[in-house]
């Protein structure tokens, strides 16, 4: 045949009838270098096969070796390689039950080298589907996920462009009607912690606005309730984590009851994000509350005697847990989530009647309330709008990475609408005209 143009690899007829070119794209990770074998009916087929492999070299987009990996491949791959180099493992968690028990199921079969309007078609009518049954905020993180992990198969040669791009997101539903406690459902509910042992705690959640992890993972050593100015650091965080299979081989258990599980249980965590270590100074009521605390609880040390476990925290430090069991050790974010709904039914906020779903008691009626434990940040959020913290500096003491998070936490309650139109009628009684109020006007 008719030799290729200068700087085009050479075409060639086999003995199988076939016609083939070897092209290097590259070295191996070996050093030697990495050729791919294209074949063709016909040498015009070679060639154009040829062309589309140089089109691809030149946006970066090098294909591996061997059979293409599918939608699901690549996930798996995100989730147990990519991902935990990124995020935190709480997060992970998420990422994993989302994408395995979601996503993988519906596109996973999709290999990543098909058309690309044929992976967009796809993913489109999975979140059509999907946001049927799902939450809008879940559907909106789940594509979010989705996205990013297709984001990073583009940057590693796997995929041309993101299909993600090219579908329209999930609505998200716009940001959940949060509807905070007022100030006498807060008094009811410390009212209530009071009688159970547990008012520092809920004071502490309420008043600062500390999320769940990081009031359990408070230790002492960064509480100073003794200088002039007393300050709290949050500095690590509580999580529990689930476990994973530690076995060579499937046991064929569950991961939590795998013999050689690993990496689950409670665990200390740097915080959310870095805005999310701060400093914060204590208000002297709260100054008090937890120095009431802090004596309640070297009487109850003194009592357990040697069952007490003083904890370690992660980097070195032993003060102690400031909320933990009565032996020492960390509070279950289960415990302390029924502790709330406890203190809640006992305050009679917000109760409401549901059916338990599984378990013995199943079928049977319980009361329980409708307000969550993350709600005492939000309460503790519009407390301080209602008392002259602008967004900003809300910002700052929550812990949040963005003002427009912050926006989220600052609910305008019930009382300050009432203030402010109160306010806003003394203006407008200044302006009313002397005929609207039966008044004489002035003569001209």
């Amino acid at each position: 045949m008719a030799r290729q143009p200068k700087g085009r690899p050479s075409i060639y007829e086999g003995t199988d009838g076939w016609f083939h070119c070897y092209l290097t794209v590259g070295r191996k990770p070996d050093g030697k270098l990495d050729r791919r074998h294209i074949r063709g009916k016909t040498a015009a087929a070679v060639a154009e096969g040829i062309t589309k492999l140089e089109e691809k070299l030149r946006i970066g987009h090098v294909p591996k070796v061997g059979t293409t990996p599918t939608v699901g491949d690549w996930l798996e791959e995100y989730l147990t390689v990519v991902a935990p180099r990124r995020v935190r493992a709480s997060t992970l968690q998420g990422y994993e039950s989302t994408l395995r028990h979601n996503v993988i199921p519906a596109i996973g079969h999709l290999r990543l080298n098909r058309p690309l309007a044929e992976m967009v078609g796809a993913i489109e009518a999975f979140f059509t589907a999907f946001e049927r049954r799902a939450a809008p905020a879940f559907a909106l993180q789940t594509f979010h996920i989705l996205s990013g992990a297709l984001e990073i198969a583009v940057k590693r040669g796997l995929l041309p462009r993101n299909p993600c791009d090219l579908v329209d997101k999930p609505s998200g539903g716009g940001n959940p009607d949060v509807d905070p406690l007022t100030v006498d459902e807060i008094r009811r509910v410390l009212d209530a912690a009071a009688q159970t042992g547990a008012l520092a705690r809920w004071w502490v959640a309420l008043a600062l606005g500390l999320r769940q992890g990081e009031v359990l993972g408070l230790m002492w050593d960064y509480v100073d309730l003794d200088s002039s100015v007393p300050t709290l650091r949050v500095q690590w965080e509580l999580l529990r984590l689930k476990w994973r299979h530690g076995c060579t081989d499937p046991c064929g258990k569950r991961p939590a009851s795998c013999p050689a599980r690993v990496g689950g249980g409670l665990v200390f965590a740097p915080p959310k994000s870095k805005k999310s270590r701060r400093l914060l100074p204590l208000p002297e009521v709260l100054v008090q509350v937890l120095k009431e605390h802090r004596r309640q609880q070297r009487e109850l040390r003194m009592a357990a005697g040697p069952r007490w476990k003083r904890m370690l925290g992660p980097d070195g430090e032993a003060g102690g847990l400031v909320f933990p069991q009565d032996d020492g050790r960390p509070t279950d974010p289960r415990r302390d989530w029924g502790q709330w709904k406890d203190i809640l039914v006992a305050a009679r906020v917000r109760v409401v009647e549901r059916v338990a779903q599984r378990g013995r008691k199943a079928g049977e009626p319980y009361v329980t309330s409708k307000v969550r434990v993350h709600d005492a940040r939000h309460a503790a959020g519009t407390e301080m709008f209602a008392g002259g913290m602008d967004r900003r500096e809300i910002m700052e003491w929550m812990g949040h990475s963005q003002i427009s998070v912050s926006a989220r936490y600052t609910h305008v309650s019930a009382e300050m609408m009432q203030l402010r139109a109160e306010q806003m009628n003394a203006s407008l009684e200044a302006m009313q005209p002397h005929a609207a109020t039966g008044r004489p006007g002035r003569s001209r």
